[in-house]
């Protein structure tokens, strides 16, 4: 069993289809804020900013926690949401 620190129904459904048992549960963490030198950059500083949220919150003693970042880019450049 796992905690995905994840509000995406998508992760979610991908942890379902492996067999893997999870509770699902977002933290709150502005990626809009995140200024990034390169798109491998800014999925290091999301991810890393998800997961420092997820620790505050849910913490990691009653399950582990799985946090994850994707982005889009088109010649180099951040595609966001």
């Amino acid at each position: 069993m796992t905690r995905l620190a994840s509000s995406s129904q998508t992760r979610a459904m991908l942890l379902e289809q492996a067999g893997i048992g999870f509770v699902q549960g977002a933290a709150d963490f502005d990626e809009d804020a995140i200024v990034a030198s390169s798109p491998k950059n800014f999925v290091y500083q999301a991810t890393l900013g998800k997961f420092e949220a997820a620790m505050k919150v849910f913490g990691c003693e009653t399950y582990p926690l799985l946090v994850a970042d994707t982005v889009v880019t088109a010649h180099g450049k951040i595609l966001r949401k």
